[in-house]
């Protein structure tokens, strides 16, 4: 079974091509310093890995060709990254991407304040098990999202 990946082998690899890529890698830790060609689909790559150690290596991912992270991470209960430096402009869906995880209050609030002033698409469903922080900068970056046309099912407030 797939337990590490290293390296991502170059901007050859896709991901999108493989629905379900690692999908049951339930000792699965990604050490790998470099992105994937994120092109199109990312729509379950991760979903439920299961791994207790998966924290999933996605932070620097260039993810500006992206369009689709639907239920990326959905059911990855040990997930927890900062993916705030994420380019999220042309993703159109991620629904149930984080859904299931343990992302926590500081790191779903870095992604809000992060991604509120791009230029993102209209019409994004959005969705985590996460709370943010209530009346400060992430909260006013979740009402600026859903401003900009995103449907937005998280945790609530804490």
């Amino acid at each position: 079974k797939l337990e590490e990946i290293h390296n991502w082998g170059g901007s050859s690899l896709d991901l999108g091509a493989s629905p379900f890529a690692f999908y049951g890698c339930n000792n699965l830790t990604i050490s790998a310093t470099n992105s994937p060609a994120n092109i199109g689909s990312l729509a379950t790559a991760f979903y439920a890995v299961g791994s207790p150690t998966f924290t999933g290596g996605l932070s620097g991912w260039d993810m500006s060709n992206t369009t689709s992270c639907q239920m990326l991470c959905y059911l990855d209960s040990s997930y927890n990254e900062d993916i705030s430096g994420w380019d999220v402009s042309g993703i159109t869906t991620f629904l149930f991407a984080f859904s299931g995880t343990a992302m926590s209050v500081a790191n779903y609030d870095a992604l809000l304040i992060a991604w509120a002033p791009q230029s993102v698409q209209s019409g994004v469903t959005f969705s985590t098990s996460a709370q943010y922080t209530a009346g400060g900068a992430a909260a006013a970056a979740r009402t600026t999202l859903v401003g900009k046309g995103w449907t937005i099912v998280d945790g609530g407030s804490v």
